[in-house]
């Protein structure tokens, strides 16, 4: 879960060097939140698994390169 807001960027998330979901464009004229977000299925390995945010550009529309992180939710797989 992220913010949107007018002065947010483009993003992807990465787990170590691998890129998880879609890129995301956090821009919008108000501060909304974004709402779920799927990442697909990922792997995780016991201990450290890094978690990268890495700011691709921004819309056209938006005025800075800010992110704002609300949450993250982690299901196991059955």
């Amino acid at each position: 879960y992220f913010t949107k807001a007018k002065d947010y960027a483009i993003i992807q998330l990465m787990l170590g060097n691998k890129e998880v979901g879609s890129q995301v464009d956090l821009y919008d004229e108000n501060v909304v939140p974004t709402g779920p977000i799927e990442l697909g299925k990922v792997t995780l390995t016991k201990g450290k698994n890094a978690v990268k945010i890495h700011v691709k550009g921004k819309d056209a529309k938006s005025s800075g390169f800010l992110v704002g992180i609300d949450g993250f939710v982690l299901k196991p797989v059955k």
